[in-house]
């Protein structure tokens, strides 16, 4: 069969594609500065940031701001992310004005979120102007609680000892956490001034964990290493960033939940790199891991970690020593739920139980004292959080120990969501006056 000739239609230019009225456009007007923004605008952008800097979750910081538009009679939505900021917001009957900012992750500072969110309310209730809020908010942005240098190493030791106490370490245990809590706190005071090194912060810190740790080793002094190195690495752990994010999905917040999750997934690869790479000191010294299992501290050093955990989280998260009450009653209901919880129905899914006291208690003191909640739930939760079951499972893969490194990374995320739902069940049981 012979092929049939192809026919190709050409278009001619005497002919157009579609007709003259369906093309003509709207005239386009010059492009100029834009108008500046409305002062109540740039007060509730700049509260975003300022809260987004202070470590308030994606979830949480929407429904603030949120809250504080609608009572300044603004029409406004709002899109978070660990990285950025995007508002919308227009006086009803008028054109909406669109911003996004860029941000940096911010880390919990809980003297900065209260003294933001006290401003917050009194712009709210009318007692100050926005402009005057304003520059409030600059005031409330760069104050923070001045302490002597030594004393956030000296924090870090003693968050460390109290890991180890509730680790199950012995009292040698317990005192080579401390020193490797404080060479943690201060490689982060040295480091501090230099942004260059905040991207090998954690892996650093992993090794220096990791490397004090073999020292004791070398030295003779029979400790866990496993437990040396998580209890000094237990503050930069991110157990917290992970319960965090399982919180915010849990809520709906899918991109800032996501995004949030591989960030902490990132952040244990960098610090279980770290800790492996310290390890391999080893080889330089002959250590021998003891034979026999480290004897527990007594139940009353339970109860003495429990004093002290909470002041070393008034250091840690730069909150005012006036919520040390606070953080120890959340303290407490977290570590006395989750044993109860334990014992009823299994170490993973007996974290909601922790959880949801911890968020009962936090809910009820934001409740009457009109203070965010935040306040006792990020240090009744840091004790819950599945940070070092999540090392430990880095450190069973870098030992080709396949099954318990899955193994463990599971538990870490039941423990995660476990936690995530005794919150979400708190604040249905009992709910704050305010988000934060």
């Amino acid at each position: 069969m012979a092929p049939q000739p192809m026919t190709v239609e050409l278009l001619t230019l005497e002919e157009p594609v579609v007709q003259e009225e369906a093309v003509a456009m709207a005239p386009v007007a010059p492009f100029g500065p834009a108008e500046p923004l409305d002062p109540a605008f740039r007060f509730v952008i700049a509260l975003g940031r300022a809260l987004h800097g202070a470590g308030a979750p994606s979830d949480r910081l929407e429904d603030t701001l949120t809250m504080v538009a609608e009572q300044l009679g603004v029409e406004a939505q709002f899109f978070s992310t660990p990285t950025s900021l995007l508002a919308s917001m227009a006086w009803p009957g008028q054109e909406p004005r669109t911003v996004m900012i860029r941000v940096q992750p911010g880390v919990f500072d809980l003297g900065r979120l209260e003294a933001v969110d006290r401003l917050a309310g009194r712009v709210s209730r009318g007692e100050l102007s926005t402009t005057e809020g304003m520059a409030e908010l600059h005031v409330a942005v760069r104050a923070s609680f001045r302490r002597p240098a030594w004393l956030e190493p000296a924090a870090f030791g003693a968050a460390s000892w109290t890991a180890g106490v509730f680790l199950g370490g012995s009292w040698i245990d317990t005192l080579a956490c401390t020193v490797a809590g404080v060479c943690v706190g201060l490689l982060l005071v040295l480091t501090a001034p230099r942004p260059r090194w905040a991207r090998l912060i954690d892996f650093a810190c992993g090794a220096i964990a990791s490397i004090v740790a073999v020292g004791f080793l070398a030295a003779g002094v029979p400790v866990t290493q496993s437990t040396v190195t998580i209890g000094g690495l237990i503050v930069l752990v991110p157990g917290l960033t992970l319960t965090l994010a399982m919180s915010e999905l849990v809520a709906r917040h899918l991109v800032g939940g996501t995004a949030r999750l591989m960030y902490a997934i990132v952040i244990f690869l960098s610090i279980g790199f770290g800790v492996t790479l310290g390890a391999q000191a080893e080889g330089w010294f002959d250590t021998v891991e003891p034979t026999t299992a480290p004897v527990p501290t007594p139940g009353w050093a339970m109860v003495v970690a429990l004093l002290v955990a909470p002041l070393a989280f008034c250091v840690v998260f730069r909150a005012s020593f006036a919520r040390y009450w606070i953080m120890l009653a959340c303290a407490v209901a977290a570590v006395g739920g989750s044993r109860l919880g334990a014992a009823t129905i299994g170490p993973e899914l007996g974290s909601s139980v922790g959880a949801f006291l911890t968020g009962i208690t936090a809910n009820l003191y934001a409740r009457f004292r009109r203070r965010p909640a935040s306040i006792g739930l990020v240090p009744g939760v840091l004790l819950l959080v599945p940070g070092s079951i999540g090392l430990r499972s880095f450190s069973s893969l870098a030992a080709d120990n396949v099954v318990g490194g899955v193994e463990a990374a599971f538990s870490a995320f039941l423990i995660a969501a476990s936690i995530a739902a005794g919150l979400v069940l708190a604040n249905a049981t009992v709910r704050a006056r305010q988000p934060l």
